[in-house]
């Protein structure tokens, strides 16, 4: 492809040529003439060079870290290595801030799997059309010898909450005159997930687990320890766990609860989804309705802060946390050496979102006070559970309603 310098001979060509034959100036038609064959000349030495080293040239992408969490600093690894038996020429490394991208899926984006073809699609179709080449500030890189390597730091723009996605950065080669330039190859994609950073609430600390006598007491003796059910194959669940129903299977399920019956007559894999005892679990409800928060988006970042740190001390005094949102969505976390990490990974990801139509497989279903986007909040026992409702002084007037207000703790930022 032409470069801007390039393009700047071409059209100064194309003008010289046109001012010879209008005036019959023949200098200009020959200074015409002069640049045309040094295009042409720095295609040949372009597609030398090119085919040096394409092929020889193989790109890697390496992170130190993948979670992380808002203002930590942190650098990616380019490593370019000459794989080939001949030496390459200079290429140069587009601009690597210009790739980044920053996302906020939500909790349901694990199960988007039909998208994948047409992503798949899109990016073979711009590989096909050739990107233009987005120069910013590239990295120059000298030549390489057999066998040799060179590194090149990423900076990680950590300045923002969401799940940062880095596309292939390309590789290019010039012509001596860096007239016209050529893609010789790609490096890897990735991405970062960037964690809110925890506010710990002002508020009082979050009560110790309560034994299953104590939960009974507090549920007005209405509720008695959940006792082992039968699964749906026919096996019992161990410690104390009960089966709620079958749901479809997601990326990172456990292989030893899929449940084949299913798969056999509808051809989908589903899995058997469990739910603990009440003792010890803190339900964590999160707003997330932009009717909560405006048209500022710090308030939302302080909500997504302020649930970090509810949840961290809850998963800190062994409690297990049901992470919840207005729009249904629903995790559960048990504690665990991965707890924390997994929790700042859901919250990282947590964007706007308008109330959703429930769906047949979530669990039990509640809706907030009657207004025009009442939240559904999508729980497993949430009378019976220690509640947190993390929103805004405007939204926390309508993010419950009924006894589920009277028993909630309410976390009000902004």
């Amino acid at each position: 492809m032409l470069t801007f310098r390039g393009l700047t001979l071409v059209v100064g060509a194309v003008a010289v040529a046109i001012a010879g034959a209008a005036y019959g100036v023949e200098e200009f038609v020959l200074v015409a003439i002069s640049f045309a064959v040094v295009l042409v000349l720095g295609a040949v030495a372009l597609a030398s060079r090119a085919m040096a080293a394409r092929g020889s040239l193989e790109i890697a992408l390496r992170l130190p870290v993948v979670d992380l969490v808002v203002g930590q600093r942190a650098t990616a690894e380019l490593i370019v290595t000459n794989v080939g038996l001949h030496a390459t020429p200079p290429v140069e490394v587009e601009d690597p801030a210009l790739h980044w991208s920053r996302s906020l899926p939500g909790l349901g984006a694990g199960r988007a799997r039909n998208s994948e073809p047409v992503a798949g699609a899109v990016r073979s179709l711009r590989l096909l059309l050739r990107e233009p080449k987005r120069i910013g500030n590239p990295v120059r890189l000298p030549g390489l010898r057999s066998g040799e390597e060179v590194r090149v730091d990423v900076p990680v723009p950590t300045s923002s909450r969401g799940l940062l996605g880095l596309s292939p950065l390309g590789v290019w080669c010039e012509d001596p005159l860096r007239a016209l330039a050529w893609r010789v190859a790609t490096g890897p994609p990735t991405h970062v997930i960037v964690g809110p950073l925890p506010q710990r609430p002002a508020v009082a600390a979050l009560r110790p687990p309560a034994g299953p006598g104590e939960r009974a007491r507090r549920a007005g003796g209405e509720r008695e320890p959940a006792a082992p059910v039968q699964q749906a194959s026919g096996q019992q669940a161990s410690s104390g766990y009960e089966f709620r129903a079958l749901r479809p299977y997601v990326e990172g399920d456990r292989i030893t609860r899929l449940h084949w019956p299913a798969f056999a007559r509808s051809g989908e894999l589903a899995v058997r989804d469990f739910v603990e005892p009440a003792s010890g679990r803190v339900t964590l409800l999160v707003d997330l309705r932009p009717s909560s928060y405006g048209s500022g988006e710090d308030r939302l970042e302080q909500v997504v802060s302020c649930a970090a740190g509810a949840g961290l001390e809850a998963l800190e005094a062994g409690n297990a946390v049901e992470l919840c949102t207005s729009s249904g969505e629903r995790l559960e976390i048990t504690p665990g050496a991965d707890a924390c990490r997994i929790l700042l990974c859901a919250l990282a990801v947590l964007g706007p979102a308008r109330v959703s139509a429930p769906s047949s497989l979530r669990p039990g279903l509640l809706h907030g006070a009657g207004t025009k986007d009442a939240p559904v909040w999508a729980t497993s026992a949430l009378g019976a559970t220690e509640t947190v409702l993390v929103s805004t002084s405007d939204g926390a007037r309508s993010a419950l309603a009924g006894p589920a207000a009277e028993g909630a703790r309410r976390l009000v930022v902004g």
